[in-house]
């Protein structure tokens, strides 16, 4: 009598036997990572914010009051030509970071094409 209650009740408890530390340690792993995340979004903030020595305090641009007809950029466009800036560099054609000199560089270009430029 009560052979197959008593098998479905002993496979329940194996069953709760083997969920329990899987319980206990998904609870475990909820606690560890409350404590997890805020300390490494806090060292992903810190890290991300650090000013680099590389890129000075005062940014240096190019500066265009007025451009040529024949130069086929928007005073916008230029406005990313700044000094710690990805960029061609003219005087080898590579990319690369640029420089006050790269900067000055393309101000004399543009200003011989009839722009008037200059680094601020």
């Amino acid at each position: 009598m009560g052979g197959e209650g008593e098998d479905a009740l002993e496979e329940n408890i194996k069953l709760y036997g083997l969920l329990q530390p899987i319980s206990i340690f998904v609870y475990s792993l909820k606690q560890i990572m409350k404590k997890l995340i805020p300390f490494l979004f806090s060292i992903v903030l810190s890290t991300s914010c650090d000013k680099s020595d590389d890129i000075p305090d005062i940014q240096e641009c190019l500066v265009c009051s007025s451009l040529s007809p024949s130069i086929d950029i928007s005073l916008t466009e230029l406005e990313a030509f700044c000094v710690g800036t990805t960029g061609e560099k003219l005087s080898t054609g590579e990319n690369g970071t640029l420089s006050k000199q790269d900067i000055q560089e393309y101000a004399s270009f543009f200003n011989a094409l009839g722009a008037t430029c200059s680094v601020q």
